[in-house]
């Protein structure tokens, strides 16, 4: 009986802490619309608004970048935050396929109510496996 007790209370205790039910806020990979190396650069040409949004670390981030991305390392994520105020897309990306910094962030902006959110999962790997060119160095974005 204490066995069955225990986790009980931790789960009604963990809920009561959060505020809102905890299956009301989930979001999956199911729930991300990808988008290819291709379809970026058609979007970034094409629709005004558009922002590339890099959630890796700041010291990634400066080590090679995006052309016009700016930097909001992942756990810095937040409803209203000014910097992502003017976006009408946003464009999440980070490392490359293997890297969970990309899924990760389009589904925190997606769970703190941003629309027009896509994972370009490819990230900086696939950009430049296409033969794209990046940013080295730079103010990291604040």
């Amino acid at each position: 009986m204490q066995r069955l007790a225990a986790p009980l209370l931790l789960t009604l205790a963990l809920a009561a802490l959060g505020g809102c039910a905890w299956w009301e806020t989930r979001t999956s990979d199911q729930d991300l619309l990808l988008l290819t190396t291709k379809q970026v650069k058609q979007m970034l040409a094409e629709k005004e608004g558009t922002l590339l949004l890099d959630v890796r670390p700041a010291e990634q981030y400066a080590a090679e970048h995006l052309p016009g991305a700016i930097n909001i390392h992942l756990p810095e994520l937040v409803s209203d935050d000014p910097r992502l105020a003017h976006a009408k897309q946003i464009v999440v990306y980070a490392g490359g396929e293997e890297d969970f910094y990309s899924p990760a962030g389009a589904k925190t902006l997606l769970r703190e109510s941003y629309s027009n959110v896509y994972d370009y999962r490819g990230g900086i790997e696939e950009w430049v496996a296409e033969g794209n060119a990046t940013v080295k160095g730079g103010a990291v974005e604040e």
